[in-house]
């Protein structure tokens, strides 16, 4: 009934421990499928013929997140895909948790869980669309009270699920006939936005999405990109003008990079001013401009 997807960079120690936390679920999936785009044959050493419900895919020439995503849904055949980073643990029943939310819930093309920090803190997972206020929250040195709030397109689910506009990409469930329907992720978004795109495409065609606070999972966050910071800010920012140019109206495009321009020079005025580097800041500014 459900299949799992695990994209990984490297760190074959991570993505086992992913794997062994899916394998020892209430509702297992009936086959795991492990994409590596970071070129380290090391990483998919100790993944072996011994173990038949796993198949491991080499991406060597880093196509992205979405197209490793998609090349791991090309390799199963399950009515249900389980879509992760290689950073995220599912507790035991989660899987159980979100694919009993999608058999109930028949137009629901997308599942997204609980998240958790390692600390048991919770981790924010369910939003709404971004809009030109957020393009503004995200930008700037925001305070938490802020970032954390409706305005930013935060949305509470209160311990009982909830429809939402998309999840944190980082763990969903998704329906194989929605996914397949519209095509999978977008090879467009080489990493961030690939799931709000997904999302968004799903609800033209009429589909629903929902958070399923139940479902708890783990996640460490970063692990991958957190070692290049400078770069992905950058790459962030580039796949958030692509998808305001894509998915919203011209004067919404046109207000919303006007204020992400604003954000990033206020940030960049305050990290010169406190001494900090703006390397990372002054590249996402550039993305915007070549955007």
């Amino acid at each position: 009934m459900v299949d799992a997807v695990v994209v990984a960079h490297g760190s074959g120690a991570r993505a086992r421990r992913c794997i062994n936390a899916l394998r020892h679920s209430s509702q297992p999936p009936g086959r795991i499928v492990l994409v590596d785009t970071s070129g380290d044959s090391a990483a998919l050493a100790s993944f072996s013929d011994d173990e038949p419900w796993l198949h491991a895919i080499a991406r060597p020439d880093n196509p992205g997140y979405g197209a490793a995503a998609n090349d791991g849904i090309a390799a199963t055949d399950a009515a249900y895909v389980l879509v992760m980073n290689d950073d995220v643990y599912v507790d035991r029943d989660a899987i159980e948790h979100l694919v009993n939310h999608a058999e109930a819930a028949p137009d629901v093309a997308c599942v997204g869980p609980d998240f958790r920090n390692l600390d048991g803190s919770p981790q924010e997972g369910a939003f709404r669309f971004p809009g030109v206020a957020q393009a503004a929250i995200d930008a700037w040195p925001a305070p938490a009270w802020l970032r954390r709030g409706r305005l930013n397109g935060r949305v509470a689910a209160d311990g009982v699920p909830v429809d939402i506009d998309h999840p944190l990409g980082a763990c969903m469930l998704l329906r194989r006939l929605a996914v397949d329907l519209i095509g999978g992720f977008s090879p467009e978004y080489w990493m961030y936005c690939e799931e709000i795109d997904l999302c968004r495409r799903l609800k033209d065609y009429g589909w629903r999405v929902a958070q399923v606070p139940a479902a708890r999972v783990w996640h460490v966050g970063g692990a991958s990109t957190g070692e290049q910071p400078d770069r992905m800010l950058a790459q962030l920012y580039r796949s958030r003008v692509r998808w305001y140019r894509t998915h919203t109206s011209p004067p919404v495009a046109t207000a919303a990079l006007a204020a992400m321009r604003w954000g990033l020079r206020a940030r960049s005025a305050m990290d010169e001013a406190a001494g900090r580097s703006v390397t990372g800041v002054a590249g996402a500014l550039a993305a915007l401009d070549e955007s």
